[in-house]
């Protein structure tokens, strides 16, 4: 006979196998406050299934066009009263859908195609977090475009600092290596500050999506209240973002156009 309390202690071990993809260009994802995650999808493009942590134990079976597949091992519990993320969805709510269409300026200009969309609540702590994470970030950006503005002085100035060809060249070369460390270190500074905000906005979220090839979101039966609808991508040269409003109340069905809904601002604060 199964004693009390055994329910509570059973760990149910799963295996997430073949069918597991990871996108490289979206591998950092919202996540919680510990870090960025990793987010799991059933297809290349496919349903959002689950996220982890960056370090987690994946193994690559795959890799073709951008994406890798991996297995996962790991244990969960089969105790009904483990407490549960916090979610937005009831019996009852409202289906709210949107499509991340290209906002003005935004390059490339196509739709938004599988890109995680989160919908984030507890908006005053977070506004304020976001808001203080951004003024840190800013400065730190701005005092190496600083740095970099004077390295790229030193550099333009160089082959006319002296009347030998050789001195000159050599300070030419080190001014040179100077200048482009110091970019990468901007620009590995502003990739740091991005997944942050990523990690920020996923820590509050109490649903999430993947867009799919046309850049269609939804989520089913969202309770009450005020959300935000917060997407962004960011690897090589690509960064653009989405963040709207989402108000929900009633029974009518919400539907969101980045082109005429009201955008709260830039999740990244302008980093590029």
């Amino acid at each position: 006979m199964m004693m009390m309390g055994e329910t509570a202690m059973r760990r149910l071990k799963w295996t997430l196998g073949l069918v597991l993809f990871v996108l490289l260009a979206q591998r950092i994802a919202p996540a919680g406050p510990g870090g960025p995650e990793v987010v799991l999808l059933d297809a290349p493009r496919g349903a959002w299934v689950a996220s982890v942590r960056a370090d987690a134990p994946l193994t690559v079976i795959e890799e073709r066009d951008g994406w890798r597949k991996v297995r996962i091992e790991g244990w969960t519990t089969t105790d009904e009263a483990a407490p549960l993320p916090p979610a937005a969805i009831e019996p009852g709510g409202v289906m709210v859908t949107g499509v991340l269409t290209p906002l003005p300026g935004q390059k490339p200009d196509t739709v938004g195609a599988g890109i995680v969309v989160a919908l984030v609540g507890d908006l005053e702590r977070l506004a304020a977090e976001h808001r203080a994470l951004g003024e840190d970030c800013r400065q730190g950006a701005k005092s190496l475009d600083s740095r970099i503005a004077d390295l790229d002085g030193v550099f333009r100035k160089a082959l006319n600092s002296s009347d030998n060809f050789t001195t000159a060249a050599n300070r030419h070369d080190k001014a040179k290596a100077e200048l482009n460390a110091a970019r990468k270190e901007r620009a590995d500074y502003v990739a740091r500050c991005l997944a942050r905000a990523d990690a920020l906005f996923g820590g509050r979220a109490v649903a999430r999506a993947v867009s799919d090839a046309n850049g269609k979101f939804e989520f089913p039966k969202v309770a009450p209240g005020r959300y935000w609808i917060v997407a962004g991508e960011h690897h090589g040269t690509t960064v653009r973002a989405w963040w709207l409003d989402c108000p929900v109340s009633g029974s009518e069905a919400v539907i969101l156009d980045p082109r005429s809904a009201e955008p709260v601002g830039d999740p990244y604060w302008g980093l590029r």
